[in-house]
């Protein structure tokens, strides 16, 4: 075990991450995230609770195959009028009851389908870690998406009033025109306005993991998207559909309610069988009315019980739990193929996300040496200021749409995870290593 997943210690690392400021920026990463969360998300919480009230059904099962043993007591005064007794007549008698089933179809099978159900909640437990680790993913990485995006339109904002500047100077020695001062200034207002569009959008991400984590992290304190140093892998279709298939949760799920359906049908047929009780009692009685036995009493019984008619309330159950069944069989079906058609989509996106990228990070390269021309030819002359802007929007909104493909394809991949069942504190520690410091 690892030391992270030692619950014991999760509360350790967040007062490390509180009280070492140093610590934070390399510390916090994807795999930390979702360690935090594992102790404050209400919904894994909850889903904990169901487990371990599922797992009492075990007991409760396997305690209707223990002898059932109870104690009964009585005091009687009555006050009738019965020749040569006096009343009121008083008795009394205290009785060990034992029973012990034999043969109850009805019980084994209920034990049966307990194990069965429990099987059943700790593949939901396991389907809901994997939701907390895929929210925890989308709401890390939309902070660093936004966080970027912030920094670009703030960097855009700063390089307009440069501009602005230059233009107001070269306008009052008469080597600009006011169209090019207000064309500076409009472009600066502008992006004005994104960068607080950004921060807002920031700040509904910080609020969004803080949710899930417990804990208001600052952008510092987390890691960066790999803008520059990305390179997207290309994921083998047929093996990861396969995975899919064999290993995702939702389908594994319904697989597991398909047995326990199944063994819901064996319950209430096993009401077609005859039940055999060992029955035994040791009591002790007293009675004033002599025409009563009194005194110390044993006996062991032998009870069979063999079902002859119910008027029909026992086959209709039994084809309740057959359609239940068969229902669970029809979900189990859509659930299989959800989750396939699901992975191939995901698979189409980051071959085209891949590809996007690599498309991009081109469009940066050829839009940064536009910008570079586009100065020098303005300083020869050659070109109007507008030139300039018009490329330098376009340098900073291929670097925008390039960060945006990077947190589509890394969410992707996440969520590509989560599809196969392998999303947890491993795979998200895998994407941390990608992510920059």
């Amino acid at each position: 075990m690892s030391f992270l997943s030692t619950p014991l210690r999760r509360p350790l690392l967040l007062c490390c991450l509180c009280l070492l400021p140093g610590l934070g920026q390399a510390q916090v990463g994807l795999a930390d995230a979702f360690v935090l969360s594992l102790d404050n998300d209400a919904r894994l919480a909850a889903a904990r609770q169901r487990n371990q009230a599922t797992a009492e059904g075990i007991n409760q099962a396997k305690a209707q195959m223990l002898p059932n043993m109870g104690l009964s007591a009585s005091y009687t005064s009555a006050d009738y009028e019965q020749r040569g007794v006096e009343t009121p007549i008083e008795s009394s008698n205290i009785n060990l009851n034992i029973s012990q089933p034999v043969f109850d179809k009805r019980i084994f099978s209920s034990y049966e389908r307990a194990k069965l159900a429990k099987g059943s909640a700790d593949i939901e437990l396991e389907g809901e870690r994997q939701n907390l680790a895929l929210g925890v993913a989308e709401a890390y990485l939309a902070i660093l998406l936004a966080d970027k995006q912030l920094a670009l339109y703030q960097a855009e904002t700063k390089r307009y009033k440069q501009e602005a500047v230059k233009v107001s100077a070269a306008l009052e020695l008469g080597l600009a025109s006011k169209a090019d001062l207000l064309d500076a200034k409009a472009r600066n207002e502008e992006a004005m306005s994104q960068v607080t569009n950004a921060m807002r959008q920031l700040e509904e991400q910080r609020l969004a993991l803080q949710r899930r984590v417990g804990k208001l992290f600052g952008t510092r304190e987390l890691r960066t998207l790999p803008e520059f140093t990305y390179q997207p892998p290309v994921f083998d279709a047929e093996d990861w559909v396969e995975r899919v298939a064999m290993q995702n949760v939702n389908a594994r799920l319904a697989g597991s309610e398909v047995q326990v359906a199944d063994s819901s049908v064996k319950v209430e047929q096993a009401d077609h069988f005859p039940k055999l009780n060992l029955q035994a009692r040791v009591g002790d009685s007293s009675n004033q009315d002599y025409s009563i036995q009194s005194g110390p009493d044993a006996r062991v019984t032998l009870a069979l019980e063999v079902p002859i008619y119910r008027g029909g309330y026992t086959s209709s159950r039994v084809r309740q739990a057959l359609a239940e069944k068969n229902q669970a069989s029809e979900r189990l079906r859509d659930a299989h193929e959800q989750a396939l058609l699901e992975a191939q989509q995901v698979l189409l996106t980051l071959d085209s996300a891949r590809a996007r990228i690599r498309f991009l990070r081109s469009a940066v390269k050829a839009r940064q040496s536009s910008l570079e021309a586009a100065e020098e030819s303005r300083k020869l002359g050659l070109k109007d200021l507008v030139y300039v802007l018009d490329a330098q929007a376009n340098l900073y909104q291929a670097r925008r749409e390039l960060n945006a493909a990077i947190h589509e394809h890394l969410l992707n991949r996440a969520y590509l995870y989560s599809l196969a069942g392998e999303l947890n504190q491993e795979t998200l520690a895998e994407l941390d290593r990608l992510l920059v410091k």
